[in-house]
């Protein structure tokens, strides 16, 4: 949200930065929150409360500031939606373009109007941005009956109306089925049907990309969306993992040759934002192929595109988010997993959604269990206590909550809650119907026996059995369980 209220505020012009002043002179903490705008390249939720409670947080308890922070930020941020509803900076250079030319046939400057609508439309149809031909055949049908074009000229352009209206059409439908894929993705129970799913969609958004190969956005788009819904797989992209590399490859190739065409989407910087959203997917990718050094470079990739250009604003989800902090911890970057976990705690409080979704103090654990003894929790009290608040609220799809929690108790020689979790009837039950040969109960026995030689034929065990597995959960679960047993 900090990043989101930057960039609202870089786009005002600067008589519109003087009003919110003026607006907000009977506020001194805004002030200064506008101050912090105004100097700083990136603020974190810390430096704000910091600076603007500076007088209050020797007397006032920091959640009950942050809390006030996000009051004050909330009441900014839909001030400045207000005030950028009408500036044109959510719009593309062609976009503003098209806004300016229906301007001038309004204004019956037809002539000029003409000429421009030529170049734009030949811009439209060499980055086959099929988005704006409609509007741009529209205007140009209002300016040509004010000249009175022959006949040829005007079913000329019909014509080519046409064709832009079947492009929108097919347009919308690549969409539709990118969505469609999305909807249906937690409906289907199997691997195997899940990978029937893939193929049937790809397979229809391959013919109708043939069907249309004079315009390559929509084999990009094919291409684009075959890599990055494969990488979300999960269980199957090693089945699939050579037809995901030809998707890569392919895409790359075509994103050297058409550097202005966009792909799914059509928005301002949407070519960044379409690099930055498959360098993530190809994190995903290879963390499911089992290459946490290869997953980790994707992130940086990521970072890298950010950094270099700060005024681009770069959507981020939770979900995203999350898939970064699993590719960080499995690539041992705790460091860097801590600062996207940051983000996850910032959106889940300031959203009240912390219990909605897989809270942010769950991936501290995890994190701090992968990252020991590297990293370690000053207060590792308090994270126990706030996760076993949480636990008895999840559904049984998310036992193995308690085993994360469980693995960070052990390590920092919370025992006795440690047992308590891994002997609680959901985690039991759970274990049953998976019939696990291993667990971190078992661990924690032979390190409360102090058995040594136990513990090194349990890491042996495990060793055996990742050997005999290829799925990414198991052998991301039992590479777990073995770094916390060689602690011990």
């Amino acid at each position: 949200m900090n990043t989101i209220i930057k960039h609202l505020y870089t786009e005002l012009p600067i008589a519109n930065k003087k009003q919110v002043y003026l607006d907000f002179q009977q506020s001194p903490k805004m002030l200064l929150y506008l101050d912090l705008l105004e100097g700083s390249q990136k603020i974190s939720t810390q430096k704000a409360v910091a600076t603007i409670y500076k007088e209050e947080r020797e007397l006032v308890d920091d959640k009950v500031l942050i809390n006030r922070f996000y009051k004050l930020r909330s009441k900014l941020h839909l001030y400045l939606l207000n005030q950028i509803k009408d500036h044109p900076n959510s719009l593309t250079k062609e976009e503003k373009e098209l806004a300016f030319l229906r301007l001038l046939v309004l204004k019956n400057e037809h002539q000029d109007a003409m000429k421009k609508l030529k170049v734009l439309e030949q811009k439209c149809w060499d980055d086959n941005l099929f988005e704006l031909l409609p509007e741009v055949f529209r205007l140009i049908k209002s300016a040509m009956h004010a000249y009175q074009p022959s006949n040829r000229e005007i079913l000329d352009y019909i014509k080519k109306a046409d064709l832009a209206a079947e492009l929108l059409y097919n347009l919308q439908w690549f969409q539709n089925q990118i969505t469609g894929f999305s909807a249906n993705y937690y409906t289907v129970n199997d691997d195997k049907s899940l990978q029937d799913y893939y193929k049937s969609t790809m397979n229809k958004m391959r013919r109708k990309s043939k069907v249309f190969k004079d315009f390559p956005r929509f084999t990009l788009i094919y291409h684009y969306t075959a890599f990055c819904i494969g990488c979300q797989l999960g269980a199957v992209t090693a089945a699939i993992s050579n037809i995901l590399s030809r998707h890569l490859n392919k895409l790359r190739e075509l994103l050297e040759q058409y550097p202005n065409m966009p792909m799914n989407i059509y928005v301002p910087h949407h070519r960044l934002a379409n690099l930055d959203f498959t360098y993530l997917q190809e994190a995903m990718y290879w963390y499911n192929r089992q290459k946490p050094k290869k997953s980790f470079a994707c992130i940086l990739q990521s970072r890298q595109i950010r950094m270099e250009n700060p005024n681009v604003y770069f959507k981020t989800m939770e979900g995203t988010l999350n898939n970064i902090v699993l590719c960080c911890m499995y690539a041992k970057e705790a460091e860097v997993a801590l600062e996207y976990i940051e983000m996850i705690k910032e959106f889940q409080i300031s959203n009240n959604a912390v219990e909605e979704d897989i809270p942010y103090f769950i991936y501290e654990a995890a994190n701090y269990v992968s990252g020991y003894p590297t990293i370690k929790h000053s207060e590792p009290d308090r994270l126990i206590k706030l996760c076993q608040r949480f636990l008895p609220k999840i559904g049984e799809e998310l036992t193995w909550m308690y085993e994360t929690v469980g693995g960070f108790c052990l390590l920092y020689g919370f025992w006795d809650v440690c047992e308590e979790l891994l002997t609680s009837r959901a985690i039991v039950k759970d274990q049953m119907i998976k019939e696990v040969s291993v667990s971190l109960l078992d661990l924690l026995q032979l390190v409360k026996a102090k058995n040594h030689q136990g513990i090194r034929e349990f890491i042996y065990t495990i060793n055996q059995l990742i050997k005999e597995n290829k799925a990414v959960a198991e052998v991301s679960y039992l590479n777990s369980l073995k770094e916390i047993a060689n602690h011990f």
